[in-house]
């Protein structure tokens, strides 16, 4: 089988330019089959790229039957263009994480 794992790399002259990875699971809420991403990443050069990592990502979610899709962000990690991103492909922001160190 594929396993639960979704890694897409994108390449440009034989360097890796960008990639994203995240795992299919069940949604602890709806059990529906949810394609969660964890982390990706886009070479400064490759900026305006992404748009082909996250279309790849959904294009497996979609193949391996997921009907939930999940991106993620951290506040410091471009939140504001990031949730601009996100809307253009269709997603909402459904949840607010809180943390503290221990």
């Amino acid at each position: 089988g594929q396993g639960n794992l979704v890694l897409i790399v994108m390449e440009e002259d034989d360097r890796v330019t960008g990639f994203i990875n995240g795992w299919i699971y069940p949604d602890r809420t709806t059990g529906a089959l949810t394609a969660g991403e964890e982390y990706w990443y886009v070479d400064p050069e490759a900026r305006g790229e992404g748009i082909l990592l996250a279309s790849a990502f959904i294009g497996e979610a979609r193949k391996r039957g997921c009907k939930l899709l999940t991106f993620a962000t951290s506040i410091d990690s471009y939140a504001e263009r990031l949730e601009k991103f996100y809307g253009h492909i269709g997603m909402k922001p459904i949840a607010t994480i809180y943390m503290k160190e221990l």
